[in-house]
Order: structure tokens, then sequence, then C-alpha cells
């Protein structure tokens, strides 16, 4: 499987922020690592596709924040 081309700068990835070690373990194998229609549905991914730029550490691929409101967050940076 493909893995996302964003997983070095990931904090998902890298397992640099809040979260259990298999909280992270399964988040990769739900998304990074799941080839491109999995990466392609992680909020992470489509908030940096959309603004060229990594959302806050503390959205996780499955946010219940909307892509808009990720955007907004990311913009107050």
């Amino acid at each position: 499987m493909e893995t996302c081309p964003k997983y070095l700068a990931c904090p998902i990835f890298q397992k640099t922020v809040a979260a259990s070690e298999q909280t992270l373990e399964n988040f990769k194998n739900l998304y990074c690592n799941a080839g491109k229609e999995a990466y392609s549905q992680c909020k992470r991914f489509i908030v940096a596709q959309q603004t060229g730029h990594a959302p806050p550490a503390f959205v996780m691929p499955n946010s219940q924040l909307s892509i808009d409101e990720i955007i907004e967050l990311t913009n107050k940076k």
C-alpha cells in the first residue's frame, strides 16, 4: 500500500501528539499506510492540501471539526 506523502512531517506518524501508542498505530493503519483512498480521507491531509500548510497538531485524522473549522484554526496560528 502507498504511504501518505505527508508522513515525514505528520505528528500522527512521528508520534509527537498526546495520544496513546495504540491510538497512533490505529491511525497509521487506517490512514497513513492504507493507500491513497485512505489518506485522502484524513482531515490533516485534506487541510494541508487545501492550505499548503499543516493543521495544528491536535487535529486528528478523524476530527469531528469540519474542514472549514480546521482551516479557520490553522489560519489563526
